[in-house]
């Protein structure tokens, strides 16, 4: 027996993932996993790391290039597996089903 529920909106949840405020935050920090991404970039282009940190301060849709990449954070596997297991179900699929759940759900 299925009971109805709304399927997870990965539209809203991927535009949440952008937060281009936690770039300019780790910019200002100056975070490991930033510094990483503006040595690339770096790399490629021929800026220097002061000129690119302030760039990414100043400017919120240059700070949009140095976002996490919703897509690769596996949200949208987490969110539908999430909504999967939460679906009601016979007894004996339930069972047979909860051992792959995230541990968060079962």
């Amino acid at each position: 027996m299925w009971v109805e529920k709304s399927p997870p909106d990965y539209e809203a949840m991927e535009k949440e993932f952008w937060q281009t405020q936690e770039v300019v935050d780790e910019a200002t920090s100056r975070a490991e996993r930033l510094i990483k991404r503006i040595q690339l970039f770096i790399w490629r282009f021929g800026y220097t790391e002061e000129d690119v940190l302030e760039k990414i301060k100043a400017d919120e849709m240059f700070a949009a290039h140095f976002t996490k990449e919703p897509r690769r954070l596996s949200i949208h596997e987490t969110a539908a597996a999430a909504y999967i297991c939460n679906l009601v179900w016979s007894k004996g699929l339930q069972a047979e089903v909860r051992h792959s759940c995230p541990k968060s759900i079962q």
